[in-house]
């Protein structure tokens, strides 16, 4: 099953409210791994920290 792309930066400022680039220095366009409920993608905060974000059934989460 193939998984449908995500505007990760679309999908943050219309699920979270935020924009990306006030959080973040970096986020990748394109997902690390993806599965048929969600897509996960590398990014880095503005205060140095690497983390993923994961796109799970509509829902992001934040894992560092």
């Amino acid at each position: 099953m193939e998984v449908e792309k995500v505007d990760v930066r679309e999908k943050m400022n219309l699920e979270l409210g935020i924009e990306v680039d006030d959080y973040f220095l970096e986020i990748e366009e394109e997902p690390m791994a993806s599965a048929s409920i969600g897509q996960v993608f590398r990014g880095k905060l503005k205060m140095g920290e690497k983390v993923v974000v994961k796109d799970s059934e509509r829902k992001y989460k934040a894992c560092s």
